[in-house]
This record gives C-alpha cells, structure tokens and sequence, in this order.
C-alpha cells in the first residue's frame, strides 16, 4: 500500500513538473529603431507579430516605437514568431528579434 502512495505522488510530481515546464513564459523583447542611412531613432513605428506558419496576430497592446526609437513588448509567446515594423516613408522590415535589445535598421521608400 506504500509502494502504491509513493508511486501515485512520485507519478504526481513528475506530471506537474512536465505541465510547469511546458507553459510559456512572457516572451519580452526590446530595441530601438533607426534610419539605416541617418542612424536617427524613428517615432512611432508600429510593431505586429506573424505567428510561425500562420496569419498575422495581434499583440494584446499595440505596440509602438518611442521619441527615441526605443520599443518593448512582454507578451506569452513563442520564439520563433517574426515581428513585422511598419512606418509610412519606410519600407517594412521583418525580424525574429533573436537577441534582446536589437537594433532594427529601417529603409526609406
């Protein structure tokens, strides 16, 4: 009867242990964003996310660059999806914003 108790919590933890490790975590991502030619930050560039394989999804806040450039997001979501930064004037560039703190050099139309 022991046998059987240790056997069903061991079965227990190791199970929970499995579901805790397959959650996503928040999936934070920061940079800035410049003028390739200029290397000034940009305002106001919008950020999306395409989902691996799928449609564009949108990110529970809209997501914009700063005065400086400077963006940021915190959201549940894989690594491998490509954000896409969209500005009038600049030709769209998409990234997997591998690296934190990245800077994403953007190309006037």
């Amino acid at each position: 009867m022991k046998s059987i108790m240790k056997t069903e919590g061991l079965l227990l933890l190791v199970c929970s242990l499995l579901l805790l490790g397959s959650c996503q975590g928040p999936f934070e991502r920061s940079g800035i964003v410049v003028d390739q030619i200029t290397r000034q930050p940009i305002e106001g560039v919008s950020i999306d996310i395409y989902m691996k394989g799928q449609r564009r999804d949108s990110l529970k806040e809209k997501v914009f660059t700063d005065k400086n450039g400077y963006f940021i997001t915190k959201e549940k979501r894989d690594a491998d999806e490509s954000f896409l930064f969209m500005k009038k004037g600049y030709i769209g560039y998409t990234s997997s914003l591998s690296a934190k703190n990245d800077t994403i050099d953007m190309i006037r139309e």
